[in-house]
C-alpha cells in the first residue's frame, strides 16, 4: 500500500494587489466575483483600490488577469512595504 501526503507549497503567500479603476462597492463586488474559483487562490479581503490573497506567484498573475478581464488594471504591490510574506512552516 502507497502512501501519499500533500506537502504544502512552499511558495504560497499572502500576496496584494493593487487595483485601479475601482470606486464603490459595485465594483468590490465585481473584484471578488472575478476571483472566486481561480485556482490556488484564496481571497481574504477586497476593498476599493485592493485585494489581498493567498497564492503562489503563478496564481496570482490569474488573479491579475482575472481582474484585468474584468475591467480593472490590476497587478501585484511589490514594494518592500507590502511585499508576499511566506506562511510559517510548522513542523509536527
Amino acid at each position: 500500500m502507497t502512501t501519499s501526503t500533500t506537502q504544502p507549497n512552499a511558495n504560497k503567500a499572502t500576496r496584494n494587489i493593487k487595483i485601479d479603476g475601482m470606486k464603490g462597492d459595485t465594483d468590490v463586488t465585481k473584484v471578488r466575483g472575478a476571483l472566486t474559483g481561480i485556482t490556488g487562490v484564496q481571497t481574504h479581503s477586497v476593498k476599493v483600490g485592493s485585494a489581498s490573497i493567498e497564492s503562489d506567484h503563478a496564481a496570482c498573475e490569474a488573479a491579475c488577469k482575472a481582474v484585468t478581464t474584468a475591467g480593472y488594471k490590476a497587478h501585484e504591490q511589490t514594494d518592500a512595504k507590502h511585499e508576499a510574506k511566506p506562511k510559517p512552516t510548522i513542523k509536527s
